[in-house]
């Protein structure tokens, strides 16, 4: 099995080496700012509404380049 390129919120966090929360804020940032700022996530829909990043977002926002362009695609792994 292949491990995903996407990351829960609380897998961010400690791979950005920040708090939970900051990540959050900075996941809110950036629906408000219709993209512009922030760091990009994605929240499929269904029961738990779990938000999820993708770990070149999460590389691009590190290194203060702004938000890709664009769609990801979210797979769940049946």
């Amino acid at each position: 099995m292949t491990e995903s390129p996407w990351m829960t919120l609380q897998e961010t966090a400690d791979y950005l080496r920040m708090h939970v929360r900051t990540v959050q804020q900075k996941c809110l940032e950036y629906d408000r700012s219709d993209g512009k700022r922030g760091l990009k996530n994605m929240q499929p829909s269904g029961p738990d509404g779990k938000r999820f990043v993708h770990i070149d977002d999460a590389n691009r926002w590190m290194e203060k380049q702004p938000p890709s362009r664009g769609i990801r695609r979210f797979r769940v792994a049946s």
